[in-house]
């Protein structure tokens, strides 16, 4: 226990600066609230000091006040230019309504609260703020992470109740990336060719779908667990090929398949036989780690460089770079999570303009981030109480054309109230 109270020279604290600190036993966290009013607009550092003997530092982000006219929808978007660059962000579909117990494990991390507030994520005005938000720093296509279950598409509604039914759709891009780990797995080539017709029927008919070449594009999670599924690599060559005529009996060019997966010379060779076009990854948390479950952050931007390097050992198929924006899984996975600590915009900025240089380099305009909300696994750049928007705007800083860029505006900027299907409390979520 003790007194805990907070510095900084550009706040002003209401009511009680120093505050008890009740004694905790291990694991046990207390939350401790001042009121500060901000005396200017940006990334703020501040201290807090615990009886003199522990110093914690830390900064807050403040938004600068805007003047904007009340509105009763989502604004229009404003789509920021990058070009020549495409950047994709994973979308995990996993924050519905009838999946509030992943909401419920943020309790404990305040910071991590969306500025939409615990949100509905069927909601295609839901869906409309995240289109708003994405192409106006920068963000050229969300690739959902999409379930297949015994038959059954699974954690659909972010994307088919979401996205697909919002306004503003067509500003932005999509695809999907087939989430084949388990308890997802367990494929066969009629399973596959069942999901082509799915694809072709609901999603590769639109405009607003990603293509390379002209072909939709597909990732798979777990390129081996497919191997696996299909007893060997000659089946699932056997399997594109069927998937591919499908597509094409339907007026494609075919598909443009991603393989999630080691980026080796072996691994490239592999998967060039079955058929894949190009290979990536979901993410890289350890990068840099070493083995410890504590790392810092900017090891984690810094360590991506070498990755990316190693697939141009053979160069056998294209390698689309991703950045991991991110990794904190606590919320998820306790005392027994990996942890990048230290993270920050600036930080983060660092990793986009290594991942810019590495695609300028080599000839790449396509990359992917890692995540736009993974807020479990803590990998996440969708506006939240932390950094604020911050992070989406290293991305249109980066890569942007024009220094002319729309202001980011949020729910409470124009007269409505965020989106929470239950009153952020975290108090109230044991």
């Amino acid at each position: 226990g003790g007194k805990a109270s907070i510095i900084s020279e550009d706040f002003s604290v209401v009511g009680e600066k120093e505050l008890i600190v009740p004694s905790l036993k291990f694991n046990e966290k207390a939350m401790l609230k001042w009121q500060l009013i901000p005396q200017k607009s940006g990334n703020i550092p501040i201290k807090i000091s615990i009886d003199e003997r522990l110093n914690l530092s830390a900064s807050i982000r403040v938004e600068p006040a805007i003047q904007i006219t009340k509105a009763d929808y989502v604004p229009e978007p404003k789509p920021v230019d990058i070009s020549p660059y495409e950047i994709g962000v994973y979308y995990f579909p996993g924050w519905s309504p009838d999946q509030w117990d992943r909401w419920q494990k943020q309790k404990g991390f305040p910071e991590r609260d969306p500025v939409l507030g615990f949100y509905r994520e069927g909601d295609p005005e839901v869906a409309d703020w995240h289109i708003k938000w994405a192409v106006e720093n920068g963000i050229t296509f969300f690739m959902y992470d999409w379930y297949w279950r015994n038959g059954e598409i699974a954690l659909e509604k972010g994307l088919e109740d979401g996205y697909l039914r919002a306004k503003y759709r067509d500003y932005m891009k999509f695809c999907v990336m087939w989430a084949n780990h388990a308890p997802f797995a367990d494929h066969t080539l009629e399973q596959l060719l069942t999901v082509t017709d799915y694809w072709i029927e609901k999603y590769f008919h639109l405009d607003c779908y990603y293509k390379i070449d002209g072909k939709p594009v597909v990732s798979f999670f777990a390129p081996d667990n497919l191997t696996h599924d299909l007893k060997g690599s000659d089946n699932v060559k056997k399997a594109f090929d069927k998937m591919r005529k499908r597509v094409k009996s339907s007026g494609f060019s075919g598909i443009y398949f991603i393989a999630c997966g080691d980026n080796s010379p072996n691994s490239q060779e592999r998967f060039k036989r079955e058929g894949y076009d190009a290979i990536s990854a979901y993410n890289y948390p350890s990068a840099g780690a070493k083995s410890s479950l504590w790392a810092s952050y900017k090891t984690l931007m810094q360590a991506h460089v070498d990755i990316w390097n190693n697939s141009l050992r053979a160069n056998t198929l294209t390698y689309i770079p991703i950045l991991t924006v991110g990794w904190d899984s606590r919320p998820w996975h306790g005392n027994n999570a990996l942890v990048r600590f230290g993270r920050s915009t600036g930080h983060f900025k660092g990793g986009l303009i290594y991942l810019k240089d590495w695609m300028d380099k080599n000839n790449r305009h396509i990359a992917l981030l890692e995540a736009w909300n993974e807020w479990g696994e803590g990998s996440y750049i969708e506006p939240n109480s932390e950094f604020g928007f911050g992070d989406l705007e290293a991305i249109r800083d980066v890569f942007g054309k024009t220094k002319d860029k729309p202001q980011n505006v949020a729910p409470s900027d124009i007269g409505l109230d965020n989106y929470s299907i239950d009153k952020i409390d975290h108090k109230l979520l044991d």
